[in-house]
């Protein structure tokens, strides 16, 4: 396990001389890592031993949900033969717990269903991940190094394809000054959210307590309920939601980085929804998931009760997620 963790982190941290010297890399091509390689100023610029205080080492379970028995089926049988043609011995044993799903296949319904305060005792966070997202293109030690840094209660990647962005938000993929580390935002999109598990099982609950939104999800609604849990993170569903200099401040690098690493002190700790621009991860499709008519009307219920009752978005809202940052040099 040692080994295999020093070479992924040489292999991670292998494009840190060309970014420190100016060089401009890029997460889509070959040249500069592609994503999985895709350095950032925060790992290449910290001491990479950390034995003791590991800023590198994530230990994951896994819960797939299959969608029939014959997915469910082949993923048993992927497992099993991966697990009998395992050469090397991993001091950690990893858990793939496959659930079928078929019976209710609507994700969020089975996310607050399975991603309970059973199933996930004594982990620190959940990573809801599509299957539509590839995991293997993050630079895992970059992004869980930021993460263990800045703690936010919810996180996500960047989100890029081969064409450009993997996102319909612009504030959500990839931008292309290496300064622009992260920025705390209004939406963490459900394709591949971070979440503390605290956090989480506090925002269930609440959804569980309001029958119009339960009934909405069992039906298989999804809108706005990645808006509902950022307000939900940085207000406890109290007050309005607010903009400008509430939202989309960016997080950037600068020679001097003890503005991250002054704890609990530090304004960028602890923040609501965060999205890390310079780790991003690769969004396979971009096609919107097929809904039926039952469906729309349970996602603009969803999108009502929020507006409505909690006044969690508003138009102002729904404008801010979609504009492209511009922003000002930075002065080191």
């Amino acid at each position: 396990m040692g080994k295999h963790t020093n070479i992924s982190l040489k292999e991670a941290t292998q494009y840190c001389d060309p970014l420190k010297n100016g060089k401009t890399l890029s997460p889509y091509k070959k040249e500069g890592g592609r994503s999985q390689f895709y350095p950032n100023f925060i790992l290449c610029n910290t001491s990479q031993e950390h034995d003791a205080d590991n800023y590198i080492s994530v230990h994951a379970n896994f819960m797939l949900f299959a969608l029939s028995p014959e997915i469910a089926a082949q993923l048993t049988d992927a497992l099993v033969t991966n697990q009998t043609e395992e050469t090397t011995v991993s001091s950690r044993e990893v858990d793939v717990n496959i659930i079928d799903v078929s019976s209710a296949p609507k994700k969020l319904w089975n996310w607050i269903l399975h991603a309970n305060s059973e199933s996930l005792e004594k982990y620190d966070y959940v990573w809801f991940i599509d299957g539509d997202i590839q995991l293997t293109s993050l630079n895992w030690h970059a992004f869980f190094m930021q993460v263990r840094i800045m703690r936010p209660k919810i996180s996500q990647p960047a989100s890029i394809n081969d064409r450009g962005s993997g996102s319909v938000f612009k504030t959500l993929t990839h931008q292309r000054d290496p300064r622009i580390i992260a920025a705390e935002v209004p939406i963490i999109e459900v394709q591949a959210p971070l979440i503390e598990v605290q956090t989480w099982l506090k925002y269930s609950q609440f959804i569980q307590e309001q029958p119009e939104l339960i009934r909405s999800i069992s039906v298989g609604g999804e809108n706005c309920f990645d808006m509902g849990w950022c307000h939900f993170a940085k207000s406890n569903m109290t007050g309005r939601q607010q903009h400008g200099i509430m939202w989309d401040k960016d997080i950037s690098f600068r020679n001097d980085q003890t503005f991250l690493f002054d704890g609990a002190n530090s304004s960028f700790v602890g923040r609501s929804c965060i999205v890390f621009y310079q780790t991003p991860i690769v969004h396979i499709s971009k096609k919107a998931r097929k809904t039926n008519g039952d469906s729309l009307q349970a996602g603009k219920a969803m999108c009502d009760f929020f507006r409505g009752e909690k006044g969690v978005i508003d138009k102002s809202g729904l404008h801010k997620v979609n504009k492209l940052f511009n922003y000002e040099p930075i002065n080191n």
